[in-house]
Parts: structure tokens; sequence; C-alpha cells
């Protein structure tokens, strides 16, 4: 936006200029003198926009900058949030899986030596009976 108005001023400017050169070399035959005042306006113009111009460039970049460190800033925070978030979390479930293995592990075990001890009550029984 400020863009625009900025160009519209300096091509305002550098066609008014233009129009007071071109009626001075055409009234040069006639020997009218263009006015004074009007080249001293033109004149001020644009020694008054060129730095306003260069000045509005520098602030716009600054702050360009400025708001550029701060999205950076954002964003590493961010990065830095959901990492700390998904490493907690992956250890969570890594020690729970764990967990789980160990006690599938004992149940496991302890299916496994009941198993053992019902089949070695079940040979005594058989023995018993059967005499076998």
């Amino acid at each position: 936006m400020l863009k625009q108005s900025v160009n519209m001023i300096f091509n305002v400017l550098i066609a008014n200029f233009l129009l007071i050169l071109i009626e001075s070399i055409r009234n040069k035959r006639n020997q009218k003198k263009f006015s004074v005042q009007e080249l001293l306006f033109n004149l001020l113009m644009i020694f008054f926009l060129f730095p306003l111009l260069g000045s509005l460039i520098y602030i716009g970049n600054s702050e360009y900058i400025k708001v550029k460190d701060k999205i950076d800033v954002a964003m590493e925070q961010a990065h830095n949030k959901i990492y700390i978030g998904l490493t907690t979390n992956i250890q969570k479930y890594s020690n729970q899986l764990q967990n789980s293995k160990l006690g599938l592990q004992n149940a496991s075990a302890l299916y496994n030596d009941e198993n053992v001890m019902q089949t070695k009550r079940s040979h005594r029984f058989c023995s018993k009976v059967y005499g076998v």
C-alpha cells in the first residue's frame, strides 16, 4: 500500500518536472521564462521525498528483520516443546512396553511352572491309580 502511494507521488513529481522543462524549452523561443516557484517546489519535493523514501526503506527493513527474528525464536521454542513432548511420550511408552514385556515373561514362567507341577501331579495320580 505504501509502495503504491510513494510511487504515485514520484510519478506526479517527475511528470510535473518534465512539464516545466518542456514548457521552458518551448517558451525559450518566445523568451517567456518559466516559473521559479514551480521549479523550487519540484526541487524541494525531490529533496524531501528521496530522504523520506530512504528512511522508510531503512525502517521497513529493520522492522522486517525484527519480525523475522521473533518468528525464528517462536519456531525454535515450538520445535523444542514438541521435541521434548515427543521424547517424553516415547520414553513413557517404551517403559510401559518394557514393563508389559516383563509382566508377560513372569506370567509365562508362572504358567509353565504351574503346568509342570500339574503334569507331575497328574503323573503321580496316574501312577497311584493305575500302578504304572
